[in-house]
């Protein structure tokens, strides 16, 4: 991370929502209009169509409601990149592709709405389930993460699974190394009562 310019981690933090597609495939930058991504990644979409990238003021300047999220915003943090960086990537790589965020869903939009909407949702998600103490979970078990110490997969998920009733996305870099683990959840229908 970015510790040492200021950046803290804190206890938890969140790595987005977007939609799935319930194949494996989640939707990716539907709307150019909407993207806010500096640095798009994927910037080529599976069909070819390159991803362009957003010249306009950062995210978090758009729009009054999301300026007032700053607490929030502590806790999405970005892994070795400034935190804005995420922030304009998440409501553009995936939030646009969620039917529910589209313009059209809403009677009386304003400009930016349908980001403070995606961010709000996002929230209200990580709240849910604010923090899952991953680390006590597996010590419980008798596996304590370190960096010297190596563990099989399918024990760790056995644990995890053991206390939370979910086998949970564990993510590891091409040595196998664990960089991250995440709970998910699923929501069905809108997100807000006055639109789609």
């Amino acid at each position: 991370g970015l510790e040492g310019e200021g950046q803290i981690l804190p206890e938890a933090s969140w790595h987005g929502a977007w939609p799935d597609n319930c194949d494996g495939s989640y939707g990716q930058y539907r709307d150019f209009s909407r993207q806010y991504d500096p640095s798009p990644s994927p910037d080529v979409l599976p069909n070819s169509t390159t991803i362009p990238p957003y010249k306009g003021p950062g995210i978090d300047t758009l729009s009054d409601d999301l300026a007032d999220m700053v607490y929030y915003y502590s806790m999405w943090i970005n892994q070795g990149a400034p935190n804005a960086d995420i922030w304009a990537h998440r409501p553009s790589e995936h939030g646009i592709c969620t039917s529910t965020f589209d313009v059209t869903c809403y009677s009386n939009y304003q400009e930016h709405e349908e980001v403070v909407n995606f961010f709000e949702t996002a929230i209200r998600g990580f709240q849910r389930y604010p923090t899952v103490p991953t680390y006590d979970l597996l010590v419980a078990y008798g596996i304590t993460p370190s960096n010297d110490t190596t563990y099989q997969l399918a024990n760790i998920q056995d644990a995890l699974k053991a206390q939370t009733s979910a086998v949970p996305y564990i993510g590891c870099i091409n040595d196998g190394t664990s960089l991250e683990e995440g709970h998910r959840q699923r929501t069905r229908g809108s997100f807000w009562i006055d639109n789609c």
